[in-house]
């Protein structure tokens, strides 16, 4: 397992990735993300692979508004159930800290409750902010 930017080599494969259709509602296509850290390059964008096999993506960064955060996951539709979102969380986690990063918010739809038991699961705690309106939850790297 691992992350690997998205370069123009495997930025084709990257847009072909996308979730079953009822959760397409849930987070935004990698096209758009891509577009997104075009213009916000504070947000870094990578592909998480199971060895050689591209099998989603994930955006994260240093907001200058919000500090450390993961913007999108996305694990393609035939490769979810097997940990990749998991596994791609922990590499990021682990890289923010070796950033010195000493916490990570990330927001969900309200109605996306595999998100919040992912994130519930490891550590992510709600506040009662919801800057983007919709949950907000922040780990706390430096306990």
């Amino acid at each position: 397992m691992s992350l690997q930017p998205i370069t123009l080599a495997n930025a084709r494969a990257c847009l072909a990735l996308s979730v079953a259709p009822h959760q397409q509602q849930f987070v935004a296509s990698t096209a758009a993300s891509l577009v997104q850290a075009h213009f916000e390059p504070h947000w870094e964008t990578q592909g998480i692979y199971a060895d050689t096999t591209l099998v989603g993506f994930m955006m994260y960064g240093n907001d200058p508004d919000y500090g450390w955060g993961l913007l999108r996951l996305l694990v393609d539709a035939i490769f979810q159930g097997r940990g990749y979102g998991r596994m791609a969380i922990q590499l990021m986690l682990a890289t923010i800290r070796a950033a010195g990063g000493r916490s990570v918010a990330v927001s969900y739809e309200d109605a996306n409750h595999v998100a919040r038991r992912l994130y519930q699961s490891l550590g992510f705690v709600e506040t009662d902010e919801q800057p983007f309106g919709e949950p907000f939850a922040v780990l706390q790297l430096d306990q």
